[in-house]
């Protein structure tokens, strides 16, 4: 594959799992209603160290708000806009090294942090189901145990692992939730992308 951007050639490999399991019903957090209003907004989140900064697209990309997280050391941002939860994946200061990761889920209806999981893996770009009840999360492109967890979205709690190799680093949800694109990066050309 050629980028075109760089005219860098990337060499990929894919492979196709197939989940086995029993699968949990997660429970979501909330319902949000219809808003009342025949308008639809259009927000960035901006998701920096210790902030998040809110701008509105269709207002010239104005600061609508900004509001404090109480953790540091981002990797990736997800979101599931049925439940109202801003899910932001997290380090601390350190480097995760393959450990040490949590799972803030920041409620955005009542603008307050609903939870915070620890982990004894380390994380990175989540994704979420499109009905919002399951997150799949690598365990970071510093990991050399080669799995993504499959956490439970009401809570942050593992639910379930998928192996896949080594470094997992990006995850991506079809839109209708039938596939998970789980990619990794090991520092080379050698990278992979795994559909499950």
């Amino acid at each position: 594959m050629r980028n075109e951007d760089t005219s860098a050639s990337h060499i990929f490999q894919v492979e196709h799992y197939k989940a086995t399991g029993t699968a949990v019903p997660a429970v979501p957090v909330k319902v949000i209603p219809n808003a009342s209003s025949s308008t639809t907004s259009h927000w960035l989140y901006v998701v920096d160290d210790g902030e998040v900064y809110v701008y509105d697209i269709d207002n010239n990309h104005a600061l609508v708000k900004q509001f404090p997280i109480p953790e540091a050391g981002k990797r990736g941002v997800a979101v599931a806009p049925k439940q109202g939860l801003l899910y932001i994946s997290e380090c601390g200061m350190n480097s995760c090294s393959g450990s040490n990761g949590s799972l803030l889920a920041y409620d955005l209806v009542h603008n307050v942090v609903a939870w915070i999981a620890n982990y004894s893996f380390g994380v990175d770009q989540l994704a979420v189901t499109p009905d919002g009840t399951t997150i799949y999360m690598p365990h970071g492109a510093d990991a050399s145990d080669g799995t993504h967890s499959i956490l439970d979205a009401s809570d942050g709690k593992p639910i379930g692992s998928i192996q896949t190799g080594t470094n997992g680093h990006n995850t991506i949800v079809s839109l209708d939730g039938t596939q998970v694109y789980l990619t990794g990066y090991t520092g080379s050309n050698y990278n992979f992308a795994h559909v499950v």
